[in-house]
Parts: structure tokens; sequence; C-alpha cells
């Protein structure tokens, strides 16, 4: 098969408009923000990993199952909001990527814990609590999405309302 440059230009137009690939440098700062993200899910995953085991050391009160459902409605929170930080005027492919990523961390937890259940014997506890909370926490996702979408949509309309007005004002207009 010979190279294609065309078709080679195209793949990579297509990897950078997926977010695949990125092109900028990175900052100073990527490093320490990458480090600081994992606490958060590894404690969401070490609540799991202590229901399915049941071996709390909080007690019965709270279960370290609740403690699973708010840590993971947390890290939802935290993560989405972090992430739309870093992006000065999120877009809608911007608040579709993150959610993306949200929802596949969401499934990554809840597969690990599947898996930590089916290693360790664990097989009499019912996983149908951990599924609901990564429902929830996957709905938790979409209502932050619509909620950012919503509001880069109206910055947008502000925007295109002040261009016009601008307009209007330079053409010696009211």
């Amino acid at each position: 098969m010979l190279f294609d440059p065309l078709r080679a230009d195209t793949l990579l137009y297509k990897a950078v408009n997926s977010g695949a690939i990125h092109l900028a440098a990175p900052s100073p700062h990527s490093r320490l923000d990458a480090a600081a993200q994992w606490p958060l899910p590894v404690c969401v995953l070490a609540a799991g990993m202590l229901g399915v085991l049941d071996r709390s050391p909080l007690g019965p009160y709270p279960s370290s199952r609740i403690a699973f459902a708010l840590l993971l409605l947390m890290f939802v929170v935290v993560r989405f909001h972090r992430r739309m930080q870093l992006v000065p005027q999120p877009l809608a492919a911007d608040i579709r990527r993150v959610s993306r990523h949200l929802s596949r961390m969401i499934y990554l937890l809840l597969g690990l814990l599947v898996a930590f259940e089916q290693l360790t014997g664990a097989g009499h506890h019912d996983l149908r609590d951990y599924l609901a909370y990564a429902l929830g926490a996957l709905v938790l996702v979409r209502i932050l999405a619509l909620l950012y979408l919503r509001a880069a949509r109206r910055r947008a309309a502000r925007a295109r309302e002040t261009a016009a007005s601008r307009g209007r004002s330079l053409l010696g207009q009211p």
C-alpha cells in the first residue's frame, strides 16, 4: 500500500478534532494537574472495594456504599467543573468531550469494582447498588453538561447582540 499524504492529513485532522491528539505544548502545570486528579477517583474506588468486602472501617453508619455514592458524585462535580475551568469559553464540542470523558471514568470505576468482586470471590454481594450509583452519576454528568451548554449558548447570544449593537452604533444608528 502506498503512502497517501492527502489521506494522512485527513486522518491527522480528524484525530486532532476528536481530541485524540493534542498539538499544543503542555503547560508547566499539566503534570501537577494530572497528579492532583487521581486521589479522588482512587478514594471512590477504595470506598467501593471496602463496600464489596463489607469491611468498612467507618462501621455500619455511614456505610461504605453510601461513602462510595457520595464520593462518586463529588468526583463528577469536581472533575467536570475543573475541566470546564481549563477552557476559557467552552463550546458545545468541549462540553461533549468532557461529558464523554467523565462517563468513561464512571464506566471504568464500575468495571474495576466488578472485576475486584470477581477476583476476591465476594460473589455474595449484590452490585445493584453500585450500578444505581453509577447511573445516578451518569445522569449528573448529563445535567451538568446541559447546564454548561445553556450557559455557553447564552454567552454566544449575548456576544452576537453586543456585536450587532456595536455595528449599528458604528453606522450612526441608535
